[in-house]
């Protein structure tokens, strides 16, 4: 699959607190922000879908 960039703005203070908390976890910044999109994607396609089908029942 492609790779794509994503760019965002964010206070220096949220990205600073995030960055840290990444290095603690010994997770880069990228790899935790594509696990979190991807999550959020997952259950959001899930949920789309589950109601989608009891509407359409």
């Amino acid at each position: 699959m492609k790779d794509a960039t994503f760019t965002f703005r964010l206070e220096e203070d949220l990205k600073l607190r995030f960055t840290t908390l990444a290095r603690t976890l010994d997770r880069s910044s990228a790899d935790l922000l594509r696990d979190y999109i991807l999550e959020f994607v997952e259950r959001q396609e899930k949920t789309y879908v589950s109601s989608r089908a009891r509407h359409d029942a």
